[in-house]
């Protein structure tokens, strides 16, 4: 199973292993460990991408997964972020992988 993350803004996958350790202890064999609390958008010089090309091939318009990027936000990150967890375990539960 592929999933496609669109976003309006900085994310970092360090950050979304945070959160689902968090959200799913009984999974912590399953959700890689890193290098928890470092996020690498949060270093100076990092660099952001831009979607204007997602939105002018897909024809969508994304929505900010979180604040603090000048961005108007319709979704907190961790809210977003936590459907598309219980989403993805749901099509486990019924045996797509």
């Amino acid at each position: 199973m592929t999933l496609l993350l669109v976003d309006a803004a900085a994310f970092d996958y360090q950050e979304m292993a945070d959160m689902a350790r968090g959200w799913y202890p009984e999974l912590k064999d399953r959700i890689v460990l890193g290098k928890p609390g470092r996020y690498v958008y949060r270093d100076q010089g990092v660099y952001t991408v831009s979607n204007d090309e997602s939105k002018k091939v897909l024809g969508i318009k994304c929505k900010a997964l979180g604040s603090g990027h000048g961005l108007m936000v319709d979704r907190p990150k961790k809210e977003t972020f936590k459907d598309e967890m219980d989403r993805l375990l749901e099509l486990e539960k019924q045996g797509l992988k």
